[in-house]
């Protein structure tokens, strides 16, 4: 996470969005009572969650999307 943020927007914006995120995590942890768990690096980097992310993004450029699977 803190290497993408540190692209866009720098280091210390990276290092207080890092922080930013541990506390949210924590505070969930402790509201739940429930051990933090890793959900690993493809939790949200499935193949339909990266097309729908391209289709949105074509949309708003203002392209019309369809989509046919492939043989």
């Amino acid at each position: 996470m803190y290497s993408r943020i540190v692209k866009r927007a720098g280091k210390q914006k990276a290092i207080i969005a890092l922080a930013h995120a541990m506390i949210r995590i924590m505070y969930v942890m402790l509201r739940d009572k429930v051990p933090y768990t890793e959900l690993g690096t493809e939790y949200l980097n499935t193949p339909e969650q990266t097309a729908n992310y391209l289709i949105k993004k074509l949309q708003k450029l203002g392209y019309q999307v369809e989509l046919t699977p492939t043989t």
